[in-house]
């Protein structure tokens, strides 16, 4: 097992291509399943040093996830706090979808620019820019899941400031473009 690890880590991710993968959804998940059962936090690592690998739309399949915020949160915040590359891997690699990924990204986000690549990444799940469906639902939908975060009392300072100005971006992107039903016309198009 400490070879093929050792060898994910060396792996380019294009090279994973046609071969199996153990980070892909379309694949079996045991040997991600037995890595993290068996040290999580050591798992995290190995994961947070892979070269080159954009994962959201790989490891989450609607059902789980590569990360679990419910019972290695503290792990992964310890490992988010060793440095910036290992917090905005794991920004990019939660969902909305997942429990206490509000009360997770709000300590991630602790000390942090509400601006950063960790916030980017965070808001990048909050709203989805793929999938199905109108981008203008998966907007709204993001503001609804804002509304309902920021009604709560215990959201921390800096976690509603992260949400008020992600909420204002995503009102400003409805309001002045054309494909949101903004001020602009279609060109062409009457």
């Amino acid at each position: 097992m400490e070879k093929r690890i050792t060898l994910l880590k060396r792996t380019d991710w294009r090279e994973w291509t046609g071969g199996w993968n153990p980070l892909n959804t379309y694949g079996g998940n045991e040997f991600w399943d037995y890595l993290r059962s068996q040290n999580a936090e050591r798992a995290y690592r190995c994961f947070c040093a892979l070269k080159n690998r954009h994962i959201r739309n790989e490891i989450l399949d609607g059902t789980r996830a590569l990360l679990d915020l419910e019972n290695h949160s503290a792990i992964l915040l310890k490992i988010a706090n060793e440095n910036e590359e290992n917090a905005e891997r794991i920004a990019d690699s939660v969902s909305i979808k997942q429990p206490r990924f509000f009360a997770f990204a709000f300590d991630l986000l602790a000390g942090r620019s509400i601006d950063g690549k960790v916030a980017g990444g965070l808001s990048s799940t909050i709203v989805e820019r793929f999938g199905f469906g109108a981008h203008s639902d998966r907007l709204q939908k993001a503001l609804n899941d804002i509304d309902s975060e920021l009604k709560k009392s215990d959201v921390p300072d800096h976690g509603r400031a992260w949400l008020e100005e992600l909420k204002h971006n995503i009102q400003e992107i409805i309001k002045t473009s054309p494909l949101y039903g903004g001020e602009h016309e279609f060109l062409g198009w009457s």
